[in-house]
């Protein structure tokens, strides 16, 4: 038989129990298994440094020790990847397709600047920027579908410059962000997880002065070449 006093423990070590996990980290919220998730995605990418060395290289230049260990999981949020029909003229190839981040099997693109940057082409071909819209919207085109989605939409606090595939179905967009618009600009990755219609958000711990939308796409554009 068990005695009252034991059987007061036994109806208090659940309690206990959880008390500590809370207390210590241990429990297993929806936002620690979004993290993990999230985590197993960021150190894929972190582990390919082909995908983000032109990227990393801009930052490196302004800060030595950059590196992708000092990201931080900020959120993961659910997305609905809206489509359109693509609209996959000469004229839209002519402008932009040097922009494009094609998958390995050419399949599928990711259109960065199309929305963002206006850019014409003159008779013998020679691209020349126009101006910038406020807005920037990142698109991931379906060459087979011929259907375009909407995979991630920004004003001016915060801007996309490359993107790479990790794999058949996520896709790594990288930038910077601010809350104040004062030149604080904080590095920035987005990995986008087109199957779970997912986004999460990682950044870097420290703004680096200098980094700014209009010395980014300065260097694209230069990389890219394009005149102004």
């Amino acid at each position: 038989m068990v005695r009252p006093r034991v059987w007061h423990l036994i109806l208090l070590f659940p309690v206990l129990l959880l008390h500590a996990c809370n207390r210590y980290g241990w429990s297993s919220t929806d936002t620690d298994k979004k993290k993990l998730a999230s985590d197993s995605i960021f150190i894929r990418f972190k582990e390919q440094p082909i995908l983000y060395a032109d990227w990393q290289r801009i930052y490196k230049h302004k800060d030595n020790a950059f590196s992708l260990d000092s990201f931080s999981y900020i959120s993961q949020y659910s997305n609905d990847f809206i489509y359109t029909l693509a609209k996959l003229q000469k004229d839209y190839f002519k402008k932009y397709e040097r922009f494009f981040v094609y998958r390995i099997d050419s399949e599928k693109f990711i259109d960065p600047f199309s929305n963002a940057l206006v850019i014409h082409a003159d008779k013998r071909g020679k691209l020349r920027y126009i101006r910038k819209e406020e807005e920037q919207e990142v698109a991931m085109i379906d060459v087979k579908t011929k259907k375009r989605y909407r995979i991630f939409f920004c004003g001016s606090p915060c801007f996309i410059s490359h993107a790479s595939w990790i794999t058949d179905d996520k896709i790594a967009l990288m930038g910077i962000t601010t809350e104040d618009e004062n030149d604080s600009y904080i590095p920035t990755i987005w990995l986008i997880d087109m199957k779970k219609n997912t986004t999460a958000e990682y950044s870097y711990s420290d703004p680096i002065p200098g980094i700014t939308p209009s010395m980014l796409l300065d260097s694209i554009l230069t990389a890219k070449g394009v005149t102004r």
